[in-house]
C-alpha cells in the first residue's frame, strides 16, 4: 500500500511538525509513504522527512491557493500511483478534492482544528460540503474537533473519526537542558521560566500570557518560541506593560526540546485549538502544563493539566503561582509525565494504519 500525503508546506506549525513525525513513523513501520508540498518555501521540517528516505515532490506553483495546483497534484498522482491520498489543511484538501474525483484513489484528510475563518460565514458551508464530500475518512485530532466539524457539516458524521495526535516523546524526555543564562543572557538560574511554544496568531492569544506576566513577581520570565502575524503586536504589549525585559521573543527554533527541558512550566492560552501539540511536548519534557479551557485543550488535557478561563490573565497568573509550592509542583510534573504516555507517536501510527486498511478493504 502506498500513501501520498499532501500539505501546503512544512513551515513551522503544529500540523506541519505532526505530519513530519508521523511520516517518519509510518516509514519505519514499513508503509510506503510519499509527500507532496504545494509550497516548498520555508520548509523547516523537510530535512527530517528526506533524511528518512521519504520521497518528496514540491509543486512548481508557489502559491498554494492557486487553482493551477490542480494540474500539479494530478501530475504527481499519475507518476506516483498511490493507493491513498491523505491531505492536511485547507488548500491541500480543496485542490485534491477537485483534482482526484475520477482518479481511482481513495481520499482521506485530517482535520487539525476546531475552527477556521470559513466557519464565520455560512456561505462557505456549500464550499466545504463539496470539498469534504469525496473524502472517505476525516480524521479529527480530538472529540472537540470532530464535534465542531459535525456541527458545521452534519453529513460527515459517519465518516469522521477521532485519533489523538502523538509525539516522539523520547526526544523531549531525553533532551539536554540549557543553563538558563545561556539563552536568556545575564539572569540568575533561579528565575522561573514560563515557556510558550506556538505560532503568533489571534488563535493562540499570546496577549493573555503577557498580561499574566505583568501580574507576576520579577522572578518570572516568559520565553516565547515562534513567529507569525501577531508577533509585533505581542511585543508592543510587552513594552506597554513594562515587561519587555522579562519577555524573551526568540523566534522559531530547532532546539525546542532542549528549551522545554530548561523551562519550569508551559502555558498554552489559545482562544481555540484542535488538540494542543506543544502542551504534549511540555508534558513529555516533564513540565507542569497550564492550558485555557477552550474545548480542544480542556478535553485533551483534563486529567493532566491545570486549566484557566481563556482570556483571563488574573486566573492564569494565580494558576502559575500555585506551582510555587514544591509538593504541588512535583505532583503536576508527575501528572504531565504520566499523560505524555497517552500521546506517543506509535499509538497514533497504529490508528492511522487501521484507517488506511479499513478504507482499502471497502468497495
Amino acid at each position: 500500500m502506498k500513501v501520498l500525503h499532501i500539505i501546503p508546506s512544512l513551515k513551522a506549525g503544529g500540523a506541519e511538525k505532526l505530519l513530519s513525525d508521523l511520516l517518519v513513523s509510518l516509514k519505519i513501520s514499513g508503509l510506503d509513504v510519499e509527500l507532496m508540498l504545494l509550497d516548498g518555501v520555508d520548509a523547516r521540517f523537510l530535512g527530517q522527512v528526506t533524511e528518512s528516505g521519504i520521497p518528496v515532490e514540491i509543486s512548481k506553483i508557489k502559491d498554494c491557493y492557486s487553482a493551477k495546483q490542480i494540474r500539479e497534484i494530478r501530475k504527481v498522482v499519475r507518476d506516483s500511483h498511490p493507493d491513498i491520498v491523505h491531505t492536511h489543511l485547507f488548500p491541500a484538501q480543496l485542490w485534491s478534492a477537485l483534482s482526484l474525483r475520477s482518479f481511482g484513489v481513495r481520499l482521506i484528510t485530517t482535520e487539525h482544528s476546531t475552527f477556521n475563518r470559513r466557519r464565520k460565514h455560512r456561505v462557505f458551508k456549500l464550499l466545504d460540503r463539496a470539498v469534504y464530500h469525496p473524502y472517505e475518512r476525516i480524521i479529527c485530532n480530538s472529540r472537540a474537533t470532530k464535534e465542531a466539524l459535525d456541527d458545521w457539516l452534519p453529513g460527515v458524521k459517519t465518516k469522521s473519526v477521532v485519533i489523538p495526535n502523538g509525539i516522539v516523546k523520547e526526544v523531549y524526555a531525553n533532551a539536554e537542558p540549557y543553563l538558563k543564562r545561556d539563552f536568556l543572557g545575564r539572569i540568575s538560574d533561579n528565575v522561573r521560566i514560563i515557556a510558550v511554544v506556538s505560532r503568533f496568531s489571534q488563535a493562540k492569544d499570546h496577549a493573555t500570557v503577557i498580561r499574566a506576566l505583568a501580574l507576576l513577581p520579577d522572578a518570572y520570565h516568559l520565553l516565547l518560541v515562534g513567529e507569525g502575524p501577531t508577533a509585533s503586536e505581542a511585543k508592543e504589549l510587552a513594552y506597554a506593560l513594562g515587561v519587555m525585559g522579562r519577555a524573551h521573543f526568540i523566534g522559531v527554533r530547532q532546539d525546542v526540546a532542549r528549551i522545554l527541558k530548561s523551562a519550569d512550566l508551559l502555558v498554552q492560552s489559545s482562544h481555540w485549538e484542535g488538540f494542543g501539540l506543544s502542551a504534549v511536548e511540555g508534558m513529555a519534557a516533564g513540565l507542569p502544563v497550564i492550558v485555557s479551557d477552550t474545548p480542544g485543550l480542556a478535553e485533551t488535557f483534563e486529567d493532566f493539566a491545570l486549566t484557566f478561563h481563556r482570556g483571563d490573565a488574573l486566573a492564569l497568573s494565580e494558576r502559575i503561582r500555585s506551582l510555587e509550592a514544591p509538593s504541588f509542583y512535583e505532583e503536576r510534573r508527575e501528572r504531565s509525565l504520566a499523560g505524555a504516555q497517552r500521546f506517543d507517536i506509535s499509538r497514533m501510527r497504529i490508528r492511522y494504519r487501521e484507517v488506511y486498511d479499513q478504507v482499502m478493504g471497502e468497495n
